[in-house]
């Protein structure tokens, strides 16, 4: 009789053989944009299954707000910033991240004797003066994009925008934000942009609103502030938590958040929504041989639910004050560093990589991935 053979045993099941939609759950599950970043560009299954799925990114980027990844220094003049990281050995991943960026603009061009930028002129009210300009790009970086420039003169606001699809600039009308003229020239500083407004300070001690550019129609308008807030408009910062607009100020050793939402009428308003008071910061200054008489807290920047501020003036102070992080979800303090030179302090988010976006643009070079 003969014998019968047996089947052969099956191939062994490797975490490759998944499907795309198993793969993209199981990423999702990951607890970080660093974490993603090193697992798709490990072979070409993973990052064929990020970039195939634009729901998958913004599910992600839903679920894992953008981390922080360090500080730039930004001095007076033409001088290339200085980088600070945010230094977390307990994440690998973060700290890769870090490592892999060109922080420090090696390649840009090296001539010293270079100070490019752009500066705006107009007659009636005499010279204009630039603010800032920013970027507005989709989400994934894969499309066209618009660079905005604001400027002001002595008591007005504008601003001109560049299409890199039509390689043009277009200027758009003044907008009349203040009467009577203000003292002082530079009467305006630069916020940040939540949900596609960007908010400016009137830093006139006696205002009691902010200057707000639409960024879709490029349109300035009014916005109150909070009652308490009246008059101190250059204490407060407009941020973005769990994706409402927020408002956050320092009062004494704590932190107050407004929120804008409808209240019991349906009448949207600012509504007091939180109070930290900072008791840990102050026996770390008392511990660090500080002096609670030199403690001065200033917002730099909120985002994404964190609040990043300083013990003191971030520009020409001699105290060295330190920065830190406010979770307003948890309350959590975190002691990032201590500032010893005289520049501006800017807080860099991780940004999407555009490599994970869209296989056409961003190809895989002979050698990487699997």
């Amino acid at each position: 009789m003969a014998s019968q053979q047996s089947p052969p045993p099956p191939a062994p099941t490797t975490v490759i053989d998944l499907g795309d939609d198993l793969l993209r759950e199981i990423f999702l599950r990951l607890p970080s944009l660093p974490s993603l970043v090193r697992a798709a560009l490990s072979c070409r299954t993973f990052l064929n299954a990020v970039r195939s799925s634009p729901v998958f990114r913004r599910s992600f980027r839903a679920a894992h707000p953008p981390p922080l990844l360090g500080f730039f220094f930004d001095p007076e003049g033409p001088a290339i910033p200085a980088f600070a990281p945010v230094r977390r050995r307990s994440d690998p991943d973060l700290a890769a991240a870090v490592r892999g960026a060109d922080f420090f603009f090696t390649r840009l061009p090296d001539d010293d004797d270079a100070s490019p930028g752009w500066a705006f002129f107009d007659d009636g009210h005499g010279q204009a003066s630039h603010l800032d300009c920013f970027i507005l790009a989709s989400e994934e970086g894969d499309g066209p994009f618009r660079l905005v420039s604001i400027c002001h003169d002595e008591s007005r606001a504008r601003a001109a925008v560049f299409s890199s699809a039509s390689r043009e600039w277009r200027i758009h009308p003044w907008y009349e934000a203040v009467a009577p003229l203000p003292e002082h020239g530079h009467w305006l500083k630069v916020g940040t942009m939540v949900n596609g407004f960007m908010f400016i300070y009137l830093i006139q001690a006696n205002e009691d609103y902010l200057l707000v550019l639409n960024t879709a129609t490029l349109q300035f308008s009014k916005m109150c502030l909070p009652p308490f807030l009246e008059g101190k408009a250059h204490f407060v910062w407009p941020g973005e938590a769990d994706g409402k607009l927020c408002m956050v100020c320092p009062v004494d050793f704590g932190i107050h958040v407004w929120f804008w939402r409808a209240d019991e009428d349906g009448f949207e308003r600012w509504m007091l929504d939180k109070k930290f008071q900072l008791l840990e910061l102050k026996s770390f200054v008392e511990d660090t041989g500080g002096s609670l008489e030199d403690v001065e807290l200033h917002i730099v920047d909120t985002i994404d639910g964190f609040v990043y501020f300083s013990t003191g003036e971030t520009f020409q102070n001699v105290h060295s004050p330190w920065f830190l992080s406010l979770c307003m979800e948890t309350g959590k303090l975190d002691k990032l560093f201590q500032k010893r030179c005289d520049s501006h302090v800017r807080p860099y988010i991780m940004a999407w990589p555009c490599s994970l976006v869209n296989s056409k643009l961003y190809p895989l070079r002979e050698g990487e991935g699997a």
